[in-house]
């Protein structure tokens, strides 16, 4: 499986009790050039993955139903972490790891804490 980034509004990614919706996470894949479709076998899927273009790397950005949350994998994350970032603020949310880690980025550069951020701030 691999490890996993989560855009999510709720304390913890795997809740489902402040849900993204689908709607806002397609207007902003609708208004970000950056975001490319997978693999164009998935145009007409519910749910399509869409992947940042970096050679040779191996990226997924995909909306997850039962949760309510943007998740990123594959490949290693550090390349594609400005991006999920980035999402996370417009969404009014807040970037967080498989082990319940959040990522913020700081003037002093890239930061990880156990402590929930404050997506507004």
């Amino acid at each position: 499986m691999g490890y996993h980034l989560h855009i999510t509004r709720s304390e913890n990614w795997s809740d489902s009790d402040r849900k993204i919706g689908r709607d806002e996470w397609q207007r902003i894949v609708e208004a970000d050039h950056d975001l490319k479709l997978y693999d164009d076998s998935e145009a007409d899927s519910l749910d399509p993955v869409y992947k940042l273009e970096i050679p040779g790397l191996d990226n997924a950005f995909f909306y997850d139903e039962s949760t309510g949350t943007i998740d990123v994998g594959r490949g290693y994350f550090e390349d594609v972490l400005w991006k999920v970032l980035e999402i996370a603020a417009k969404l009014g949310a807040v970037v967080q790891g498989d082990e319940r880690e959040y990522y913020l980025l700081t003037k002093a550069g890239r930061e990880t804490t156990y402590e929930r951020p404050n997506p507004t701030s």
